[in-house]
């Protein structure tokens, strides 16, 4: 997908999401990949699994939860990867500019 972007602490991120990863972040949920999803595609994360609690009040009012990276390739994005057994995928309806 071609989404238009914004970056934040030096990282390109969607900007329908980026409100959403910075809120993310403020509160200590380490992220390690994100989109903002469109029409066609649900948006999703890929946040530490240790940090799912510190993400719920940020998240969508639907949101799905899978454990691993849901078939993203971390190593395409991270310097130094989680193993996927240490990440969640959370998909949900893309944003389209709600942020």
């Amino acid at each position: 997908m071609n989404h238009k972007t914004v970056t934040l602490n030096g990282i390109e991120i969607d900007r329908s999401i980026a409100p959403l990863i910075r809120k993310l972040w403020n509160a200590g949920v380490r992220t390690y990949q994100s989109c903002g999803g469109d029409h066609t595609e649900k948006a999703y994360l890929i946040i530490h699994k240790d940090d799912l609690q510190k993400a719920l009040p940020f998240l969508p009012n639907s949101f799905k939860v899978e454990k691993g990276t849901g078939g993203y390739c971390l190593e395409d994005y991270c310097k130094k990867p989680p193993r996927s057994e240490d990440v969640l995928n959370i998909s949900f309806e893309g944003f389209g500019g709600k942020y």
